[in-house]
């Protein structure tokens, strides 16, 4: 029962770590596509 809750608790830090890289990802990518659009006009 331990092992289980411990790959669960890993699954989900994994998870939550890929979902804040991503999150990151996306703010950048809003902030470079605002400075083209600055950089456009």
């Amino acid at each position: 029962m331990l092992s289980t809750g411990n790959v669960r608790l890993d699954l989900s830090a994994k998870l939550a770590y890929f979902l804040r890289q991503i999150d990151i990802l996306l703010n950048s990518a809003g902030y470079l596509h605002l400075f083209a659009l600055l950089v456009a006009h």
